[in-house]
């Protein structure tokens, strides 16, 4: 499937193009370094392309362009996202609710 192809199937699914009010976040991976990127509303990129970016399972949708790069499903590097929470954890900005306590950080 073409990468045009594919956003314009995760558009037809999303109830507006635009970030919400509430934060929300995004996990991708870059398909070339490994490394995890956070995509908010803060991040300068579409939220269309952090989400088809975040859905991309490689063999069955194709990575998504941003910037240059090609992002996939962030799962495919691990499915518990740990490295990205920590970063969350470590940035307010990224915390989807910075007033709430921080939940225990597993052993």
């Amino acid at each position: 499937m073409a990468e045009d192809v594919w956003k314009a199937r995760i558009g037809a699914g999303l109830p507006s193009h635009e970030w919400p009010g509430q934060h929300i976040a995004t996990v991708a991976i870059d398909t070339q370094t490994g490394e995890h990127r956070i995509f908010d509303r803060d991040s300068g990129v579409d939220l269309l392309s952090a989400v088809a970016a975040s859905c991309a399972v490689p063999g069955v949708y194709p990575p998504v362009t941003i910037d240059g790069k090609r992002y996939m499903d962030g799962g495919v590097r691990t499915t518990t996202n740990a490295g990205p929470r920590r970063s969350l954890r470590r940035n307010p900005r990224h915390r989807p609710d910075p007033g709430r306590p921080e939940p225990p950080t597993p052993a």
